[in-house]
Parts: structure tokens; sequence; C-alpha cells
């Protein structure tokens, strides 16, 4: 037999074979490596880019495949990362990562339950997995499940004793329980703990906040600036923030701004603070730099909204309008903001008045929404049909309202104005699927007006009589679009927040539907502002004699330049601008019929503007059987002796 001669070369391909491929393995666990490292970094961009050039090379590649798709999550690329999740799921069953991914995807679309489902899965497939048990607690806290979240609490103290995340999570419990000392005492174990975790710093400051421990937070302040000082500033923002709530501190953020020009977070921060505060030429040009040089986000929306209410060139409004929604012309967030914009496009853009109900079904029509949310904003603008619910967008509307109110004036006829926002859901009944809420948001609401909580028994005394005046009202202030598409996330399954103020506005908005809140005339509840916006007021006090005034403004007679009979209840508990630093002995619940009995005993004829939050409702009530037309005028009573204390987005354009 002749055997065939060997090459002599071939022990050196085939060794460089070998190399090569040892070579491509070592390139695409760099690659791999690369990818890990930019997404722990949080650079959610170039993790993707890196990780598709990780498939690109080797297709299939397990690492990758997951890497990618939790990746897409961050990016907002949900129905590209389901897909991946399925191939997980398909190709590889015993893998935690695919029911992550899909537990995630559920967590952005507010679907909660099948968060918790999906969790679940995780924890079936790996019951140590630390984060399945951190979401899967948190999920439950927001349900009111503080059982099982002390469970997953438990759990993570047990499989992971050098892992933060257990206290982290007792603390979240104690937050949501009002718990607020305790929640304190675990922040500080936690920094004791980790001393060098400046974001456990951070997070013992808010709770020294919200403990309303202000001198203690300010110290902390001193101490985390010197080792973070980025995070230092931002504590320091939330603090001052919670010391004067009615101010923008834009220049406090300017400095934050400057100090730190990259950090987007301090942009955004210092573009909201300008636009609380007023500053239109400052707020048009940080809006400039944030469209030059940062990755935009859908909820900058609210910027645009913010900016527009301060302009009036309908050319450049529309010019600002065009230039942010070609930002995102080709993603899924592209027609839904265009629902969110619709106000400014109904008013800024049409070339002649248009009704906004049937073209925001239109539009609703082809954005990709949440089946829910578009259900209940059909619903929402169904119920609205026959109100004056464009007040926002169509000087008609409030000239219409001005002289319903001037009939009734002119012929001596008792009526009343009452308006309904999410807080008045206090005089409500929730849904029963979220009815455990209902006490805790009362008493949250509560603190927010006077510094302290009701015993139940005088609470439902106080909402009793508040519902009956809602429900004697002749013309009653909703949410109407402007209000609903401001909070509405028409993506997610959870549309309105999981809130206290979410949940107020389901029930107000299911009280309107129902008929529980039916009454002849319905207006929106920003009809305060629509007619600041289109100077209405001067039609509507013109020549009115013996003007009562209910508000705890006592200069607002002076500010108003109007000859008024005030009457001063209580001031809100919240607003240090109000004039005095701590609220008095009593709360308006408590002097309720004392200030009632300050109004003059005969008021046929004459105009009673009130100005005193949610008890005040019942004050309107007594107006009008006195004779009185009687108007909630709420909020503007503040904007006129200076204290801006409603959103930039609400407020109209100024």
């Amino acid at each position: 037999m002749i055997q065939k001669r060997r090459n002599p070369h071939d022990a050196l391909f085939r060794a460089a074979e070998s190399a090569g491929r040892a070579f491509e393995r070592r390139k695409g666990a760099q690659l791999r490596q690369n990818a890990r490292t930019a997404q722990q970094q949080k650079n959610w961009a170039l993790a993707e880019s890196l990780w598709r050039k990780s498939l690109e090379d080797e297709p299939g590649e397990r690492s990758a495949v997951v890497g990618l798709a939790q990746v897409l999550v961050y990016n907002g690329k949900f129905d590209e990362a389901a897909r991946l999740a399925d191939e997980i799921l398909a190709k590889w069953p015993a893998d935690e990562n695919g029911p992550t991914v899909l537990a995630r995807l559920a967590e952005e679309r507010g679907d909660a339950a099948g968060a918790v489902r999906e969790w679940r899965r995780v924890l079936e497939l790996s019951p140590t997995r630390s984060q399945a048990l951190i979401r899967l607690g948190r999920l439950m806290i927001a349900d009111g499940d503080h059982d099982g979240a002390r469970e997953c609490a438990d759990k993570l103290a047990m499989v992971a004793p050098d892992n933060p995340a257990a206290i982290s999570l007792l603390a979240e419990i104690d937050e949501a329980k009002g718990d607020r000392q305790g929640a304190v005492e675990r922040r500080r174990a936690l920094t004791e703990k980790f001393p060098q975790q400046s974001a456990f710093w951070r997070d013992y400051g808010a709770a020294l906040i919200e403990a309303g421990a202000f001198d203690d937070c300010e110290a902390l302040i001193v101490r985390l600036k010197a080792s973070d000082p980025q995070n230092g500033l931002r504590l320091e923002g939330q603090l001052l923030g919670a010391r004067a709530p009615e101010q923008g501190h834009s220049e406090f953020w300017k400095d934050a701004h400057t100090a730190w020009p990259d950090n987007a977070d301090f942009l955004r921060k210092y573009l909201h603070a300008v636009l609380r505060d007023g500053k239109r030429e400052e707020a048009r040009r940080l809006l400039d730099q944030l469209f030059g040089g940062t990755l935009l986000r859908a909820s900058d929306a609210n910027f645009v909204i913010g900016l527009v209410n301060m302009l009036d060139d309908g050319g450049e409004i529309r010019k600002l309008v065009r230039s942010f929604l070609k930002r995102f012309r080709g993603t899924s967030d592209y027609r839904r903001l265009a629902i969110r914009l619709s106000r400014i496009v109904f008013a800024d853009f049409a070339r002649r008045p248009i009704a906004s109900a049937p073209h925001t079904l239109i539009m609703l029509r082809h954005a990709p929404c949440d089946p829910a949310a578009k259900t209940f904003l059909e619903q929402a603008i169904a119920a609205l049909d026959g109100a004056l619910a464009d007040t926002d967008i169509a000087r008609r509307e409030c000239e219409g309202f001005v002289a319903e109110v001037r009939s009734r004036l002119a012929a001596k006829t008792p009526w009343s104005m009452i308006r309904v926002g999410d807080a008045e859901s206090n005089a409500l009944t929730y849904a029963p699927e979220f009815a455990r809420h209902f006490d805790g948001d009362a008493a949250e609401r509560e603190m927010v007006w006077w510094g302290r909580t009701l015993d139940p028994a005088p609470r439902a005394a106080l909402a009793a009589r508040v519902l009956a005046a809602m429900q004697d009202a002749d013309a009653l202030g909703v949410p109407t679009l402007e209000r609903l598409l401001r909070d509405l996330r028409l993506e997610r399954r959870d549309f309105l927040s999981p809130t206290r103020a979410g949940r107020g506005l389901r029930t107000v908005m299911r009280a309107v539907e129902d008929g529980t809140l039916k009454r002849p005339l319905t207006i929106s509840a920003h009809i305060q502002h629509d007619l600041e916006k289109w100077d209405l007021y001067k039609a509507l006090f013109d020549g009115v004699d013996g003007i009562v005034a209910v508000s705890c403004h006592a200069r607002l007679p002076q500010v108003m330049k109007l000859a008024l009979n005030i009457v001063v209840p209580p001031r809100h508990a919240s607003l240090a601008s109000f004039g005095l630093r701590e609220m008095g002995p009593k709360i308006l619940p408590e002097v309720l019929d004392e200030t009632i009995a300050q109004l003059p005993d005969d008021l046929a004829g004459r105009l009673v503007i009130v100005g005193a939050g949610y008890a005040g409702k019942v004050i309107i009530q007594e107006a009008k059987k006195r004779g009185a037309v009687a108007l909630d005028l709420g909020s503007i009573l503040d904007y006129w002796v200076g204290a801006a204390t409603r959103s930039y987005l609400t407020a109209g354009r100024t």
C-alpha cells in the first residue's frame, strides 16, 4: 500500500486554524465582557450596540441573546425584547432570564399582576435570585401586601446576609405603612453597615426629610457632599423643595448645572425649576440645550407644555412642538406623544375652532395603547359629552361660563360652582380593587392640607358634607382631557399611576360616569386658570359690588384692587409663603362652622369667591343657601398674591 506523502506544512495549517479559533473565542469573550461592563455602567446605548455585534459574530450565542434582551427593556424596545424572551424560553427553558425579561417588560407596561406572576416563575427556577425577591417585594408593597413583602425581605437576608437589599426593602415597608421613624432607623443602619455606598446616605437623607428632621438632613448633606458632590446636591435640592415647596429654586439648580454641565439629570431639574419660577427666556434656552445634546425622553413633553404655556407666538409654538415630535418619529412613542400634545395642536395648529373630543378619538384609534387605557379615555370622553370641556383651548367656552355667572347674578338666583380634582375622592368611594388604599390616601391628603390627620368619625362626617355640597352644585368642574392627558400613560396597564393621585383621578372619573357627580352644567376643574389665561376675570367682576372672598390671604383685597369682604379661614398647611411658619391651634375642619358663621346672612345677588380647598366646598354650599352666586376659585387666589401653588402644566399661559 502506498502511503500518501505528508505535507510538512499541514501541522502548521492546523496550528494556525486552532490559533485562529482560539483568537475568535477570546475576541468573542472580550466583546461580551465589554457589553456586560457597559450594561453595569448603565450605558444602555453602548451595551445594545456591543450585544448586537456579538450576535452578528456568533448568532444565537446564549449570553448575548440574554444580554441584548435585558438591555432592550431599558432602551424601550419592548417588542424586540419580548421576542428574545420567547426565544430564551424556547431554547433554554431552565434559564431564569427568560421570565426575568418578561417580568421587567410587565413592569414597564404597568402590568403588576403579570410582573408578579413572572417573578414567581423566576424564583421557581432560581429560588435565591436577589433581583426577583427585591422586585417582587416592591410589587407587594405597592399592592398593600406588607406581610408578603416582609417574607421576601426575610428570605433576602437569609440567602444574602451581606446584601443591603433586605434592609432597604424593610425600610420601604415602613415608609408604606407611614412609620417614618422606623424608616429613618433602617436607612441609618444601612449607612452604618455600608458607609461607602453614597446612595444609601441619600436615601437616609430622604427619609429624614419625610420625617420632618430637616436639621439632621442638613448636617448629613455636608457629609455627603464631601464624598459624593452630585448626590449631595440632589439631596440638598430635595430638602429645599420640602422646606419651600411653592418655589422652583432655579438659582440652586442653575449652580448645580453650572458645576456639572454634562449631567442630564441636573439639566432637567434646572429646566423644571425655571418653569416653576416662570422664567421664560431661561426656559427657552435650556430647552434648546436639552434638544441639542441629550437623548430625549417621552416625559420631556412636560417641558414643552410648560414653555408653550409661557409663549404667545403661535409660530414659535408650532415650531417647538414639531421639533419635539420629530425626534420621536418612527418610535412607538410618536403617536402617543401626539395625543399628549394634542391640546396644543388643537389650539395653535388648527385654522378654525374644532371639537377636540372626536379628533382625540381618531388619534387614539391609531395609537399603540394598552386596551384598558384606551377604554378609560374613550369612556371619559363619552362622559364629558355636552360639557364645557375645552375651556383651556376655546375662549368662547370660557366666555359662555362668564355669561352664565353674570346672568345668575343679575337675576339674584342662588347658584354654585364647585371644582372636583383627584383629592376630592376623599368624599367618594374607592373601587374594590384598590379600596384597601383609601384610609392611607385620605390621611396623606389631610397631612398635605392641614398638617395632621382627622380621626375616622370627623373624616367621615366632613366627607359626607363635601359630597352633599358637590351634589348640590349647579356647575361642577371635573377633570377633562387637559387634565387626563397629563397623567395618562397610554402604553401601560396601570395607565394612571398606582399612587393616591392616580387612584383619586380614577375614582372621580367613575363618579362622573355613573352619575354620582352629574350636574346640569359640567366644566373643567381648571376653569379658574382658564379664565386667567383668557383674561376674563375683569369681565366676570366688572361692576359687581359687595364681593365676598373666603381666603387665607388677608391681603387679597389690596392685591386685587377690589373692595372685598374678606373671610380668613386657617391657612393651608404646606405653604410658608402664606405668611406663617407654623399652623395655628385649629385647622379648617375644626372651625368650619365658625368660618361659615362669618358669612353675611343675606347674600342674595352677591358674588362669593372661595379658595379654601377640600373643606371649602361646604362653605360654597352654605353661601348658596344664603342666596349667593358662589364660585370655587381655589388656587387662582394663591396666584394673585404671588404664590405658584400648581403645576406649570395646568396654570395656563401667562
